[in-house]
């Protein structure tokens, strides 16, 4: 895994910038990408427990006409306990609108997607393969704080069907790291 990220950053510093005007102008694009570590230990309905989970999350989107992308993205997921683990993957496209011009300093957007999912777990007895869908639906705004790097707070709303009647409708927020790939105006 420490070598995904490696890897994963030094792409970002490889990549130079050839778009166009500013974040959300025609033809710039956006790399971002977000990584959790939450670990829990304690008491539920009288049981004990302790589980950790890892989340890593890649996106990259292409602006084709001012303010309207185009993406993709993957990500990863592990939940491990004593008793289970669960370890997923999921990518998809997606697509979204980022609002602002050449003088704005922040860029709200709105975003959709879906990623296909494919999960593995275990109670320790049994192996369950899961296989479907996660529809999600986004709000955020990317704050640039240097050049060509900044940071995104979002907030997302998904609706996952897995195959064996498994569902979920999950509300996450999140902030992440972008790479801005634009050339800015002189100043």
């Amino acid at each position: 895994m420490k070598s995904i990220c490696i890897t994963a950053f030094l792409l970002f510093i490889a990549v130079t910038s050839n778009a166009q005007e500013f974040t959300n102008d025609k033809n710039a694009s956006l790399i971002s990408g977000a990584f959790s570590y939450s670990d829990f230990s304690g008491k539920t309905n009288g049981i004990k427990n302790k589980y950790s989970t890892i989340d890593l999350a890649f996106s990259y989107n292409y602006f084709l006409i001012h303010g309207f992308f185009v993406g993709g993205g993957i990500s990863y997921l592990n939940m491990d306990s004593a008793k289970y683990y669960t370890s997923t993957i999921g990518i998809g496209p997606q697509l979204g609108y980022a609002f602002g011009n050449a003088k704005s300093k922040s860029f709200p957007y709105i975003a959709a997607g879906y990623s296909y999912i494919n999960a593995l777990g275990s109670n320790g007895a049994d192996n369950k393969r899961l296989k479907g869908g996660d529809l999600f639906f986004g709000a955020g705004i990317i704050l640039p704080f240097k050049t060509n790097f900044g940071m995104t707070v979002e907030a997302e709303y998904h609706i996952m069907n897995l195959n064996n009647d498994n569902s979920a409708k999950i509300l996450s927020i999140g902030i992440g790291f972008v790479g801005i790939l634009c050339k800015h105006p002189k100043e």
